[in-house]
């Protein structure tokens, strides 16, 4: 779990470098709330997908320095035998 960690702050730190200021999310995730984390770290203006499955509805034209990023979620190997 340690590697979704870091490679979230990873990903967000370097995003910072290039000049991003916020991070727009779209679709579901089981691990969305490390990427909020890190944004916070990291002081990045960080929007949640507002529905799954569906672009957020209240999404602005993206500035230069935004970011969307898509998240997906996946079934394990235990949820495709219920």
């Amino acid at each position: 779990m340690q590697s979704f960690w870091d490679a979230a702050e990873h990903y967000v730190s370097s995003l910072k470098l290039e000049g991003c200021i916020s991070i727009q999310i779209q679709g579901p995730s089981d691990l969305d709330f490390i990427l909020e984390w890190a944004c916070m770290k990291h002081e990045m203006l960080y929007n949640p997908a507002v529905r799954p499955d569906s672009r957020n509805p209240d999404q602005k034209v993206l500035d230069e320095q935004e970011l969307i990023t898509f998240l997906e979620t996946y079934k394990t190997i235990n949820e495709d035998y219920h």
